[in-house]
């Protein structure tokens, strides 16, 4: 199956099983993060496996595994901007 979604700033995203992983898309109106081309930006992929199991505390705090890429396993979450990478915007 196929899920996809809209988050802030108009960020759209996609992700779908392929044979052997997954692929996940993401996309948002340059305008709406505040950059040029040309310049850089922060980010950070948040990326958890959610089997939606019974068993399991269905809040995103609480679901069974999470990883954060880039991944700095002294700092804290997406909170701590030392968590994050840098993307550069292509002129």
């Amino acid at each position: 199956p196929v899920r996809e979604g809209v988050g802030g700033r108009d960020f759209t995203w996609t992700c779908r099983r392929i044979p052997g992983g997954y692929v996940v898309e993401g996309s948002a109106p340059l305008v709406k993060l505040g950059v040029l081309p040309g310049q850089s930006v922060g980010f950070l992929l948040y990326v958890q496996d959610d089997d939606a199991l019974p068993n399991r505390n269905p809040a995103g705090w609480a679901r069974n595994q999470a990883l954060l890429v880039p991944h700095e396993p002294t700092y804290t979450y997406y909170g701590d901007a030392r968590s994050c990478g840098e993307l550069a915007l292509e002129p």
